[in-house]
């Protein structure tokens, strides 16, 4: 958390508005950390703090993205959403988001194991659901979908690897 003066100061000059151009008020910085070390430590902190959270941020975000088990990246926020809470409906355990959780496969079935009444049923509850999401992310699942039930038939009966 910044120092109370240094916060004021910055929402008093106007830097502290949403969307304002300006960068980080340097000067404020300088002038506050010359007069106080306490207030200059504080600052080193807060800045090496959040350098290593955003760092960490971007590496999980990547990491969380695809993997070389199961190659595919999520088709959205509103697609997952969808088959995720239809999925639960069939299946407590459901969850086609974590390749690397004991019932992946399991999930994966509810979609990709044709002509069963499960997947139809599932098919039908999740594309009512995924009407209402954003046309970029239907595309992207519609494109991915052969690609993944091709994965999916080439590993459902093979054992899940280890976390990496």
């Amino acid at each position: 958390m910044l120092h109370p003066i240094i916060y004021t100061e910055y929402v008093y000059r106007g830097r502290g508005r949403r969307g304002s151009p300006e960068p980080w008020p340097q000067d404020l910085i300088q002038s506050y950390s010359s007069h106080s070390p306490k207030v200059s430590r504080l600052l080193k902190n807060f800045t090496m703090r959040f350098s290593v959270v955003a760092a960490i941020a971007a590496l999980a975000s990547i990491a969380s993205a695809q993997s070389a088990y199961f190659p595919f990246a999520p088709q959205g926020p509103c697609v997952s959403q969808c088959t995720n809470s239809v999925g639960k409906t069939f299946f407590a355990n459901y969850n086609d988001i974590d390749e690397y959780n004991q019932y992946f496969i399991i999930s994966l079935s509810y979609t990709f194991e044709r002509g069963t009444p499960t997947t139809r049923d599932f098919m039908t509850k999740a594309g009512i659901c995924m009407s209402s999401c954003p046309q970029n992310e239907l595309d992207l699942y519609t494109a991915d979908y052969s690609p993944k039930l091709e994965w999916y038939k080439a590993n459902k009966n093979l054992p899940i690897p280890p976390r990496p």
